[in-house]
């Protein structure tokens, strides 16, 4: 299993890899939070995540909150099946993009 890590990409789409789960997301958060500021529009692709459970929505969620805040728009881009599940289940697919 790798780290759990984000970082720019190349056309500076925002890459998230390893596990998100309750060790790892709060550290992630506010990494991920820092590089969300100052951007108007943000992709964030997922798929590097190796496994992620209900810690994992709720980091989502709150980067979708910080982007609104800052009033960006954001998307993600190969959400994980289990997150996507637990989405729908909690019934927050719409806010993610999922259909």
């Amino acid at each position: 299993m790798s780290a759990t890590s984000i970082q720019a990409g190349a056309d500076g789409t925002l890459q998230v890899a390893g596990v998100l789960d309750f060790p790892t997301v709060v550290e992630l958060c506010e990494r991920g939070a820092a590089l969300l500021g100052g951007r108007p529009r943000i992709r964030i692709d997922l798929q590097g995540v190796e496994r992620a459970n209900s810690a994992g929505l709720v980091l989502l969620l709150e980067w979708l909150a910080h982007a609104r805040r800052g009033n960006a728009e954001l998307e993600f881009r190969n959400l994980p099946a289990s997150l996507a599940s637990i989405a729908r289940f909690t019934n927050v697919a719409d806010l993610l993009g999922l259909e």
